[in-house]
């Protein structure tokens, strides 16, 4: 279905406004990121932990099994260790906010209306 002119540029405003909007973009914060040496690492603990327990189920021995899975639980944990060596972006204070459903209008209309 082909837009009319108007339409083709209210669609071309809103996209420039979301391109020039900086708050719109999500950033993962610092203290968030995974360390990557820990993940790799987590992963291959975990696979050698596949192969620990395949091993004691193959040759029967439980403590073998066992000993696997606590593998495989460690590489887990291991791979999602965070960063401890990034620095960490300060927080501000929390300070009260409105309901999301008003935040989201409010931010609609002030887009419509050029204030932001």
């Amino acid at each position: 279905m082909a837009l009319s002119e108007e339409e083709r540029r209210v669609l071309d405003e809103m996209e420039r406004q979301l391109r020039a909007s900086s708050s719109d973009v999500v950033t993962v914060p610092l203290s968030r990121r995974v360390n990557a040496t820990a993940a790799v690492l987590g992963v291959i603990i975990v696979i050698a932990g596949i192969g620990i327990l395949l091993a004691g189920i193959v040759t029967g021995l439980t403590p073998l099994g066992v000993a696997g899975f606590v593998a495989m639980v460690t590489g887990v944990l291991v791979a999602l260790k965070r960063d401890d060596s990034a620095p960490t972006a300060p927080r501000a204070p929390r300070t009260p906010t409105a309901p999301t459903a008003s935040r989201i209008e409010d931010r609609w209309d002030k887009r419509m209306g050029g204030d932001l």
